[in-house]
């Protein structure tokens, strides 16, 4: 079985996120929180997510996976991950590394577009529970929420501006459906130093 990692890769790769051409926050709303920082690892201990400061107002995170018997290889990606605060509920926008976007790029060229990803997180007593924007619900919803957005084959692409993604998050707060059930849950092995 594929370890929690390539699960949430797979999650975001094959569309079951929402993806958007902008970022949903601005700096009023963003958080610095040290206690992300850090080792924090997938209920099979074998997805691996270290956190160190990036560039601000990012996060630096190394995703790997230790692959198992009957398991591909995973390589190792790199994410930058803004937290962001809205009415006292956080956010992640998860975004492709500089790296992984110039290695795409190059080996892609247009065929590959960088996008973000909106994920609800909360966190206590040592673990993380991240909850993805779920991309049936906003398929089904999008429309009529009055966001910026276009179709591209299954998948809503938000296009709308971070104050309109903004609006479209709070909402989805309280919408049955809207953040994927299969939370990705991750507990601390490591502390930043």
């Amino acid at each position: 079985m594929r370890g929690m990692l390539l699960g949430l890769a797979s999650v975001v790769l094959a569309g079951c996120s929402t993806p958007s051409i902008g970022p949903g926050y601005t700096d009023d709303v963003v958080v610095r929180d040290d206690s992300f920082l850090g080792v924090w690892v997938g209920e099979n201990g074998r997805s691996r997510f270290t956190v160190s400061p990036g560039k601000p107002p990012t996060y630096a995170v190394r995703m790997e996976e230790v692959a198992g018997d009957d398991d591909e290889p995973f390589e190792p990606a790199m994410l930058d991950v803004v937290v962001f605060e809205l009415d006292g509920v956080r956010f992640l926008d998860v975004y492709p590394g500089k790296d992984e976007v110039e290695r795409s790029v190059k080996r892609m060229g247009t065929l590959f577009w960088p996008v973000h990803n909106f994920c609800r997180v909360t966190m206590d007593a040592g673990s993380l529970r991240v909850e993805m924007l779920d991309a049936e619900w906003m398929n089904s919803e999008g429309d009529r929420l009055g966001v910026a957005s276009s179709r591209s084959q299954d998948t809503t692409v938000l296009t709308g501006d971070a104050a309109s993604i903004q609006r479209l998050l709070r909402r989805a707060q309280q919408a049955p459906g809207a953040f994927s059930d299969d939370a990705l849950v991750l507990r601390r092995e490591k502390e930043a130093p």
